[in-house]
């Protein structure tokens, strides 16, 4: 403007550009002025005159007449305007101002100048624009590098966008420039104003409905311009939103827009000097600035988003282990409070679903027809503000939780119509019902509810994980009760049967003992052909093996009622050891099959080795403990083979040792054999016999009378030692 005025001699030199308002007719606003000195400066003119508007309306060169009024004061007289085309399709007057001087002659001058002013307007408009945008770029990025692991604090975030504000209010000589934006669960047609380039105003007043040219840019997604008041379409009397244009601003508008997605608005206003408008420049210039901000912010509120549900995971994973242990000790009473794990499962859907201020737990009760109904058995206390919330519901249950019921499955409502009809207020905005079941078993409804527009992100699926909770709570303790029915059933019933094993044992042992000593004394006494004898000595085996079988039906009775079998204990030698083991290999060679010619023997000097020392062993026990062991050898060896008894005296015990040649015993089933019930692989396809008691027996015996029992394989044969304290 300089070289326009001193090539031109003209006294002051004015640039214009026009901004089109509302109804079409331009608004010549200001780009450049240049006084030649500060009485031009004074005598600058307030608006524009007829002769630039005239340039301005048809585009010609436009000379003022003698008899023109001036559009300012002596010596700001325009004199000339002509006409400029400037790049981005806008028009443009450039105004020449005189102290009376005709400038007629300095007109070829100013046109060939003309002719390079729309590049040169366009490339500082250019590099303008391009050091703005890398001014707010790094502002961006520097918040981005500050929550480079977790989002931003917000109010940290908006005291960038402050600074984004007070750089585009240098760059456009802007009075104020503030930002509104929308939350991630505000309704669309809500905005906050979260950032401000003026001191003199409260950064977020509220959320609003915008109105006026904020509301118009936000509605269609494009940038908007007012030159004056009567372009923001207010009706007479309304007020303007925070931010929007007062008697002496004009405003422009840039909404912030992701895609389809608007999340908010830029405006700018100007204060009035000289004639000063926003332009189509201007806002060129402000939308890339819109757009950046719109991407970061929408950035930030997803990464607040999955910031949020991975807390709230983190906090749903520690609140479910609390819940379990919570539950595994009321699993644990006799009567569990269902109250409590209520109380804890609503209250951790409460804790871990954003914006859910009211949760309830219905279950299903039995009714006088073939179908249950739902009935409220527990609901969280909810905070004063939403004490309404529910206060219409059926206390029955409610329609949405009867669908719960009949589908099986969750249901979500959010219209008005069904949350009117759930009793719910207007409060509330979501609606979430949760079976509580496991597989086809269905215990109730878990109910959630919140003021939110949008139902919050995870919420149906932590209801599915707690209502899964409270279902395998339901389940378990169904399953624990009947468990617990059973378990009495069945001790009444081992009660009852270990009662009649003992008065079996009290009516068989005494009868089989006195029948054994009588067979004895016909042998010690009589003489008998060798058939005969044999045959007693059947007979004498027969007895004994059944005295054995009523005393193991007694250790069974004391052992089923979780006692345990009281030995008589008495001092023996190692001359009535060997008469116990000779009598019980004598009973087992009897009573074995002959024809698979299995042999019995008694190693006799190593049971008298025993010499002086004795062993204290109840003798009914011991010889019930030496025929089971014999018993299952006669059973268990292969044909044509001998058990061998023998004993070893050791510092401080005496071990009797059955070693048998037959069915292999693996190394890991030699303490298997002491379970009860329990029978190798090989065993029972050896034989059908045996039940696996034996030496369930055997061991308990042993160890109700201090000793033990050991099984150890051998190649292909077992040992099995009983092992006795030695009594001094």
């Amino acid at each position: 403007m300089e070289i326009f005025g001193q090539s031109t001699r003209a006294s002051s030199v004015i640039l214009w550009e026009a901004a089109r308002n509302k109804v079409g007719n331009p608004a010549p606003s200001v780009v450049a002025v240049w006084p030649r000195d500060e009485t031009s400066m004074l005598t600058m003119p307030n608006r524009a005159d007829p002769t630039t508007l005239a340039a301005f309306s048809h585009r010609t060169l436009a000379i003022s007449s003698a008899d023109e009024p001036a559009g300012g004061a002596s010596p700001n007289s325009t004199v000339a305007a002509l006409p400029i085309d400037f790049l981005d399709g806008s028009d443009g007057v450039l105004t020449l101002c005189s102290s009376g001087q005709s400038l007629t002659d300095a007109f070829d001058v100013a046109a060939d100048l003309l002719e390079v002013l729309p590049e040169l307007l366009s490339v500082v408009r250019d590099r303008k624009t391009l050091d703005l945008v890398n001014v707010c770029d790094a502002l961006l990025r520097e918040a981005e590098f500050e929550s480079s692991h977790q989002p931003l604090n917000r109010e940290l975030l908006l005291s960038y966008l402050t600074k984004v504000c007070q750089a585009i209010g240098a760059s456009l000589k802007c009075a104020d420039v503030s930002i509104y934006l929308r939350e991630g669960g505000d309704a669309a047609d809500s905005l906050t104003l979260a950032a401000t380039s003026s001191t003199n105003r409260n950064r977020d007043p509220g959320n609003w409905r915008p109105t006026g040219l904020v509301g118009k840019s936000v509605e269609r997604g494009t940038p908007d311009v007012a030159t004056s008041t009567g372009d923001f379409g207010l009706s007479p009397g309304s007020s303007l939103p925070p931010g929007e244009l007062d008697s002496n601003r004009t405003l422009m508008v840039a909404p912030l827009t992701t895609g389809e997605d608007i999340w908010g608005a830029i405006s700018c206003s100007l204060t009035y000097g000289l004639p000063s408008h926003f332009t189509q420049a201007d806002v060129s210039l402000l939308v890339p600035i819109s757009s950046q901000i719109a991407q970061h912010w929408s950035n930030w509120l997803q990464r607040r988003t999955i910031a949020l549900e991975i807390d709230s995971w983190r906090r749903l994973a520690a609140a479910i282990t609390t819940l379990n242990k919570l539950i595994a000790d009321e699993l644990r009473r006799d009567q569990p409070h269902d109250d409590r794990v209520d109380a804890m499962a609503t209250s951790i859907v409460q804790d871990v679903v954003q914006d859910c201020v009211g949760a309830r737990v219905l279950r299903t009760t039995a009714s006088g027809g073939s179908r249950s109904r739902l009935t409220v058995a527990f609901h969280t206390p909810r905070p004063v503000a939403h004490e309404s919330l529910l206060a219409g519901a059926p206390p029955d249950g409610t329609p949405l939780a009867d669908v719960v019921h009949m589908s099986k499955s969750q249901r979500i409502a959010t219209d008005a119509e069904t949350l009117s009809s759930e009793g719910l207020t207007a409060a509330a905005h979501w609606l979430i019902g949760t079976p509580i079941s496991v597989g086809d078993k269905f215990f109730g409804v878990l109910e959630a509810f919140g003021p939110s527009r949008d139902v919050p992100a995870n919420s149906p699926q932590v209801c599915e994980i707690v209502g899964d909770q409270l279902g395998l709570y339901q389940h378990l303790q169904q399953s624990l009760q009947r468990l617990r029915e059973a378990r009495h059933r069945l001790e009444v019933t081992n009660k009852g049967q270990a009662q009649a094993l003992e008065d079996l044992e009290h009516q068989l042992v005494s009868p089989l003992l006195a029948a054994t000593s009588r067979t004895d004394r016909v042998l010690q006494v009589g003489r008998f052909d060798s058939r005969t004898e044999a045959q007693l000595r059947a007979v004498r085996g027969l007895c004994r093996r059944a005295s054995r079988v009523a005393l193991s039906a007694g250790v069974f009775a004391a052992l089923s009622k979780g006692t345990h079998p009281r030995p008589k204990m008495e001092t023996h030698s190692g001359d009535d050891l060997l008469r116990l083991l000779i009598a019980a290999a004598d009973d087992a060679q009897m009573l074995s099959n002959p024809r698979r010619r299995i042999r019995f023997n008694v190693v006799r000097e190593s049971i008298t080795a025993l010499g002086r020392q004795v062993v204290n062993i109840d003798r009914a026990f011991f010889e019930q403990c030496i025929g089971n062991i014999l018993d299952n050898a006669a059973k268990y060896s292969y044909e044509d083979t001998t058990v061998n008894i023998y004993g070893a005296v050791a510092p401080n015990s005496f071990t009797i040792h059955v070693v048998n040649t037959g069915i292999p015993l693996q190394d890991e089933e030699a303490v298997l054999c002491l379970q009860r019930n329990w029978r190798g692989t090989l065993a029972r396809a050896s034989t059908g016999e045996g039940s696996g008691i034996g030496l369930w027996i055997v061991d308990n015996l042993m160890r109700s009378m201090q000793a033990r029992i050991d099984l150890t394989p051998t190649g292909d044969g077992t040992t099995v030692r009983l092992v006795f304290p030695l009594t001094y």
